[in-house]
């Protein structure tokens, strides 16, 4: 017979804004990994070697877009959850 697995995975966030805090006793009854958001610098080295990988058949001027491609998503990403974060303190 073969053996059952059961994986869950979930997100906890810091309490306010509609969330509550989780009980410490129910937490114990699980395997739990804390996982810190990266810097905004290693975000940038992250983000920018994924896109450099992928245009390297394109030419030199795309190549040289990737820098500005970058910076972009990063100030799109930061005004995004700017927004919606103020949205949920506003409940």
């Amino acid at each position: 017979m073969a053996d059952l697995v059961i994986i869950t995975m979930s997100h906890c966030n810091l309490s306010g804004g509609g969330r509550n805090d989780v009980d410490p006793r129910f937490i114990s009854l699980f395997s739990v990994f804390n996982m810190t958001f990266p810097a905004e610098e290693s975000l940038y080295l992250i983000y920018s070697s994924i896109l450099n990988g992928h245009v390297q058949p394109f030419s030199e001027e795309i190549q040289g877009l990737v820098p500005t491609i970058t910076n972009m998503t990063m100030e799109l990403y930061k005004y995004v959850y700017c927004l919606l974060l103020s949205r949920v303190l506003s409940f």
